[in-house]
């Protein structure tokens, strides 16, 4: 018996949730959507979506004036996504890793 909805579909909400979390600045809950998406991510698409999860980190990290960590995390989210990040599940990493790296250090969510 197969699970509803779907796998895709269920990574791909989940993927998209935490896309726009991120880009409204809220970092620890677009972490949880990236988690959530992470277990349910294949063995190809695992990694750049981990990535994702430390992109949300290095969010958190930024906004928390905590620039050390946020570099580390970074680091480990521009690993994982690899130099030309391809989308997972039409989501576009390139421009997420982009919003992050302009976050300014100390500043609260809009």
């Amino acid at each position: 018996m197969s699970a509803w909805p779907p796998r895709e579909q269920r990574l791909r909400g989940a993927l998209f949730q935490g896309k726009h979390r991120l880009l409204r600045g809220h970092y620890a809950q677009a972490a949880l959507a990236f988690g959530r998406a992470s277990a349910i991510a294949d063995r190809g698409e695992r990694e750049r979506v981990r990535g994702l999860l430390h992109l949300a980190a290095a969010g958190c990290r930024r906004r928390q004036g905590d620039a050390l960590r946020a570099e580390r995390q970074l680091a480990h989210a521009r690993r994982r996504l690899g130099r030309d990040p391809e989308p997972v599940q039409g989501v576009e990493l390139r421009g997420l890793l982009e919003t992050v790296e302009r976050t300014t250090p100390g500043t609260a969510p809009d």
